[in-house]
């Protein structure tokens, strides 16, 4: 190999290697300074990054994730499949089981309660979740679809029984697991508007909804970022303007 081929290739490997760090100093900064910047505990923290790494189709930086939630003791094993089996209703049940594929196998035998396996137990249990969220849902969605997708409807209340019928996460985490799942997808902003206002229904405050769009800039960039701080302008200022808002 002739000298100016060596001195060739040694200044490429001196340029990609400095360019490699010059990424990872702007990737350090955007993460201390996202973190820096809001007010979600530990838990919150890990449930949010999760859920935002899930929806953002990062399997292994998933994986990453999850296991230094368990090392340190952040998050058990209960609600990691706990919060795994609820995102199966947002991403669907290949993504979530390729994710729990590459866990440790006391994670993957880690147990959630279910209900009982008949349908009118499942979408009895499943009807009764989602009134937590919206004591109208039901009743909205029947209308809007019932005739037109009986089977849609007809399914959809069971398998979300099985997703969210557990006790391992109270129903504000689950509430902001979904937000951070859905602002990453980015394909889902009526979805994503509704559960803004279910979340505040339940108990996570507008602060802490606005917290997740900022360390989303992170994990899934501005734009789903700003999606999401659309949707709760949005719903705050149509709260301010009707009277008899809850």
């Amino acid at each position: 190999m002739t000298k100016p081929l060596l001195m060739t290739l040694f200044f490429l490997f001196m340029t990609t290697s400095a360019q490699a760090q010059n990424m990872n100093n702007i990737s350090q900064r955007a993460y201390r300074d996202v973190f820096k910047h809001t007010q979600l505990s530990k838990k919150e923290q890990s449930l949010a990054s999760i859920a935002l790494l899930i929806g953002a189709n990062q399997k292994q930086l998933t994986v990453t994730t999850i296991q230094e939630a368990i090392n340190t003791k952040t998050l058990t094993p209960q609600q990691i499949i706990s919060l795994l089996a609820q995102l199966t209703s947002y991403v669907g049940f290949p993504k979530i089981e390729a994710i729990k594929e590459g866990l440790p196998e006391k994670i993957q035998k880690a147990q959630i309660k279910l209900p009982k396996d008949t349908l009118n137990i499942r979408h009895a249990v499943g009807k009764k979740y989602y009134e937590k969220l919206d004591p109208k849902g039901y009743q909205v969605i029947n209308a809007a679809f019932g005739d037109a997708a009986p089977q849609l409807v007809a399914t959809t209340y069971p398998l979300f029984g099985d997703a969210f019928s557990h006790q391992a996460l109270t129903i504000r985490e689950k509430q902001l697991v979904t937000v951070s799942c859905l602002t990453a997808l980015g394909n889902a902003q009526p979805q994503l508007s509704f559960h803004v206002g279910t979340s505040l229904h339940v108990g996570l405050t507008v602060n802490t909804l606005y917290d997740i769009a900022t360390i989303s800039q992170y994990y899934s960039g501005m734009p789903s970022a700003y999606n999401l701080a659309l949707a709760i302008k949005q719903h705050t200022e149509s709260q301010k303007q009707n009277p008899y808002a809850e």
